[in-house]
């Protein structure tokens, strides 16, 4: 049976939506120090089917809603995207003086004086956020990783439940061979895969 047209663009603003999604989820990682080169391949790619899909004729009007709410989340996070480079050209970009900051490499008055009062907002709501990101409850933490990991990769094999259990396995052994605190799991990209990465806290 052939697909028809209402299906065929419907598939595609699936696709459409992953990779926007994908993409997201590159630049977090380009920005927080993860990936060190930007995404701009698949950012290209993006643009291209959402310049693809514009110049088709929908004539559904539910698709076409899909359509103009994907272009916008796209836009959205391209003008923070671009912010954020052009902060990191400037010097005022608020990971790489928090960073700083925290090493002690500047002083809190150093810091911002290099920050604009918007920046400065921003620090302290990363401030925040990382000293709740440590309080936050052991299985919390696993839940969110889990459906991040899942939201990403688009699906797995492993129940939340054997993935929770894998993970405390692999803490349990980390804790007695690194003598840490607690092991932190982050979810990276390493040679085009996923990777749960697993850091003693000490």
């Amino acid at each position: 049976m052939k697909k028809t047209d209402s299906e065929k663009i419907s598939a595609k603003l699936k696709t459409l939506e992953e990779e926007i999604d994908r993409l997201i989820y590159e630049y977090d990682q380009f920005f927080l120090g993860f990936l060190k080169v930007e995404p701009q391949r698949r950012r290209k790619q993006v643009e291209k089917m959402i310049r693809e899909l514009m110049d088709t004729y929908i004539a559904n009007a539910t698709l076409k809603f899909r359509l103009t709410n994907l272009r916008n989340k796209y836009a959205t996070y391209r003008e923070k995207w671009n912010r954020f480079l052009r902060q990191m050209e400037e010097g005022t970009f608020v990971r790489d003086i928090f960073r700083a900051k925290q090493r002690g490499l500047i002083s809190e008055i150093e810091a911002k004086r290099k920050l604009s009062q918007d920046s400065v907002s921003r620090m302290k709501l990363a401030e925040e956020a990382a000293k709740k990101s440590t309080e936050q409850p052991s299985d919390d933490r696993y839940l969110s990783l889990y459906n991040e990991y899942v939201k990403i990769k688009g699906k797995t094999n492993m129940s939340y439940e054997k993935w929770k259990n894998k993970l405390e396995e692999q803490k349990k052994k980390l804790i007695k061979k690194t003598k840490a605190k607690d092991i932190e799991f982050k979810i990276i990209e390493e040679n085009g895969k996923l990777k749960i990465k697993a850091i003693p806290k000490k």
